[in-house]
C-alpha cells in the first residue's frame, strides 16, 4: 500500500513537471512571436518614415494584432501609433504638365461627384477620351475586397489616358504597376451631416430622367418609409440614420475594406488619414467646388485648363448646381447636435481634409 501511495505521488509529480514544461514553452513561444511582431512593426515604421510610398499604401505592412498580455505590448502599441500617424509625412503638391494620366475619382455618394463629372465631360481634352463609371453594385455591395480590387484594377488598366474612372467604392489600394501608368487619385467630400441628409432625401425622391436604370432598381429595393423625415429617422433610431455604418461613412470610405475599418474607432480614422496622405493627389469639398477646380487647374493644367470658365458656364445653363437638385427638409437643431456626437469621427476627418485642402490652396498661390 505504501508503494502504491509513492507511485501515485511520483506519477503526479511527473505530470506536474510535464505540464510546467508545456506552459513554459507556450509562454516562450508567445514572447518570441510578440517580439517578432514588434520587429516587423518597427521595420514598417522605418519604411514609412523613409518615404516608401508604394509599400506603405498596402495592407501587407499593417502590423498584426499583438499577443494579449505580451510583455512587449506597450512597445508594439507605441510603434503602431507612430506607423498610423501621418503628421510627419511631407506633403507633395507637384504640378503635372502632361496629359497622359488616368484620373481615378473615388468619393462617398451625395458628395458632389456629379458636378465634377459634368465638368469632366465638358472639358475639351476629355471629350475625346474615355470616362469609365464603376457602377457594378453587385460586386461593390458584396464587400469582397478581392473581387472589388480586381474590378477596379481592370477598369483602370483598360482605360487609355487621358481617361477618368469613377466609383463610390471604398478606398482600394492600387497596385504599383498601375501607378506607373501615371494614375492620379482624387476625391471630393462633403460635410458629413449635410451628406447624410442629402442621401436620405435622395433615396425618397421620384425617379427622374437623370437616373440610370441601375439607380431606379436600387431605389425600388429600399425598405424605407417615405413619410418620415430625417428628424423622425433619428428619433426612432432607424439603422438607416444612426447605425455604425451610417455614422462612419466618411472614415470607412477612406479606410477601405479591412475588417477593422467597419468599427467606429480611432484606428479607422487614422488609417483613413494615412490612405489619404499616401494615395490622393488632391481632395476637395462639395462646399468649395469652384476653389477645388482652381486648385486642379493649377496642379494639372494639361487636363483642367479653362476648368473654372467651363464650370461657370455649366452653372449658368443649369447643368450643375451649388446645392442639391431636389427639395430637402433640413433636420432640427436638436437632431443636428445628436448627429454631431454620433458622427464625431467623420466630422474630425472632414475638418482634417479641409485643413489639408487649405494647405493645397496656399501651395498653389490661392488666397484663403
Amino acid at each position: 500500500m505504501v508503494m502504491a501511495f509513492i507511485g501515485v505521488k511520483t506519477f503526479k509529480a511527473i505530470g506536474s513537471l510535464f505540464l510546467f514544461i508545456l506552459a513554459t514553452l507556450a509562454v516562450w513561444k508567445e514572447i518570441k512571436l510578440s517580439q517578432k511582431m514588434c520587429e516587423e512593426s518597427s521595420a514598417n515604421y522605418l519604411l514609412l518614415a523613409n518615404g516608401n510610398r508604394a509599400n506603405a499604401a498596402g495592407d501587407t505592412l499593417l502590423p498584426r494584432r499583438p499577443v494579449r498580455n505580451s510583455p512587449v505590448r506597450k512597445m508594439h502599441r507605441s510603434l503602431n501609433k507612430s506607423y498610423i500617424n501621418n503628421d510627419h509625412l511631407e506633403r507633395n503638391y507637384e504640378r503635372i504638365e502632361h496629359a497622359n494620366v488616368t484620373l481615378f475619382v473615388s468619393s462617398p455618394p451625395s458628395s458632389g461627384i456629379v458636378n465634377l463629372l459634368e465638368l469632366f465631360y465638358a472639358l475639351p481634352i476629355i471629350r475625346d477620351s474615355v470616362v469609365v463609371p464603376l457602377v457594378d453594385n453587385k460586386i461593390l455591395s458584396t464587400g469582397n475586397y478581392s473581387a472589388i480590387e480586381q474590378y477596379v484594377h481592370k477598369a483602370i488598366e483598360d482605360a487609355q489616358p487621358p481617361a477618368l474612372v469613377h466609383t463610390h467604392a471604398y478606398h482600394v489600394n492600387v497596385s504599383a504597376s498601375l501607378r506607373n501608368k501615371s494614375l492620379l487619385m482624387i476625391s471630393v467630400v462633403r460635410d458629413p451631416i449635410q451628406r447624410a441628409v442629402s442621401m436620405y432625401n435622395y433615396a425618397r425622391v421620384n425617379s427622374t430622367r437623370r437616373d440610370s436604370e441601375q439607380i431606379r432598381k436600387w431605389r425600388e429595393t429600399l425598405n424605407i418609409n417615405k413619410r418620415e423625415t430625417y428628424d423622425d429617422c433619428v428619433k426612432l433610431k432607424r439603422s438607416e440614420c444612426v447605425s455604425e455604418g451610417a455614422t462612419t461613412r466618411l472614415i470607412r470610405h477612406f479606410c477601405g475594406y479591412d475588417r477593422r475599418c467597419r468599427k467606429k474607432t480611432r484606428w479607422t480614422l487614422e488609417r483613413a488619414k494615412h490612405n489619404i496622405e499616401t494615395n490622393y493627389f488632391v481632395i476637395g469639398t462639395r462646399e468649395d467646388m469652384e476653389i477645388f477646380i482652381q486648385v486642379l487647374e493649377r496642379r494639372l493644367p494639361s487636363i483642367f485648363k479653362e476648368g473654372s470658365r467651363v464650370y461657370n458656364n455649366l452653372l449658368d445653363i443649369g447643368k450643375v448646381t451649388r446645392g442639391d437638385r431636389y427639395t430637402k427638409v433640413m433636420p432640427s437643431d436638436d437632431t443636428i447636435e445628436k448627429m454631431k456626437r454620433m458622427m464625431a469621427l467623420d466630422i474630425e476627418l472632414y475638418e482634417w481634409i479641409i485643413a489639408r485642402f487649405e494647405d493645397a490652396q496656399r501651395n498653389v498661390g490661392l488666397k484663403i
